[in-house]
């Protein structure tokens, strides 16, 4: 006997669209308005009372209930309360209410529709799927900081939603447990992958061949002149573009690896 016939799954196209927003360094929250009116905070996991509000949101709804109720209207909406107090709080001197959903929100916050202390989180590329889409983002954060709160130094990351599926991934700088300290002394630190990933466009083909036609013997005495290499790469990249203490640590952290499987396509061996 045959088994019941299942359908192979059907395979989605890599690039299919994608948003890309900042990820907001805050605590979930959201807000609920009834079709009869009612309006109550939540969190992740439960609904809030002014006895237990994480960090003051449910207090925030219940005094602007009826200018989120009229401007929101029936439905949830899921958001980040951020700022003063929150997981290092962004330099700020207040607490906000940023909404995700920006395809529905976006132009009401351009409009100034949205109540006093309610943000959209930020659009950072919208289009289809690409390795460069999210490795430019998150270099845009880390260069030019947060785009959410200007001035901000230590962006947490970015979330990537598939438009076509609903699916949701972020990727972030740091470990979403550990708060940033707001000290712009000492960069925070980034696992390898993150490091790859912010390092990755400041490693160029043509680069490495200047270097190489500059100066045969890097080329005629490798594997040995790999180091030196390396530290010819960093000091002519670093002649010609402005880069942040992070991502130098990023590219330093990833370059001795990173040169070694350029030389290799180009026909060196180590």
């Amino acid at each position: 006997m045959l088994p019941d016939f299942e359908e192979f799954a059907k395979i989605e196209r890599y690039e299919q669209p994608v948003v890309i927003t900042e990820k907001i360094h805050g605590t979930n929250a959201q807000v609920y308005v009834g079709e009869d009116g009612t309006v109550a905070a939540g969190s992740r996991n439960r609904w809030l009372t002014c006895e237990s509000d994480n960090y003051n949101f449910a207090s925030f709804v219940k005094d602007h209930e009826e200018t989120l109720r009229a401007a929101l209207g029936p439905g949830l909406h899921y958001g980040e309360w951020y700022g003063q107090g929150i997981n290092g709080g962004m330099g700020m001197k207040e607490k906000r209410f940023a909404l995700f959903n920006t395809h529905r929100w976006a132009q009401p916050k351009a409009d100034g529709l949205l109540p006093e202390r309610v943000d959209v989180v930020p659009v950072l590329y919208a289009g289809p799927h690409t390795e460069n889409a999210v490795k430019d983002s998150m270099n845009d954060l880390r260069v030019n900081g947060s785009k959410l709160v200007p001035g901000w130094a230590h962006p947490e990351g970015v979330v990537i939603f598939w438009a076509r599926t609903g699916v949701m991934l972020k990727c972030k700088f740091e470990d979403e447990e550990v708060a940033w300290s707001g000290r712009t002394d000492k960069p925070p630190t980034v696992t390898k992958s993150e490091a790859e990933l912010l390092a990755a466009p400041f490693f160029h083909p043509q680069r490495l061949e200047k270097l190489l036609s500059r100066d045969e013997r890097l080329g005629l005495t490798y594997p040995s002149s790999l180091p030196q290499l390396c530290a010819e790469y960093l000091k002519d990249l670093m002649s010609e573009v402005v880069i942040d203490a992070v991502i130098e640590r990023a590219i330093k952290k990833t370059m001795f690896v990173t040169i070694k499987g350029m030389m290799s396509e180009k026909g060196y061996r180590a």
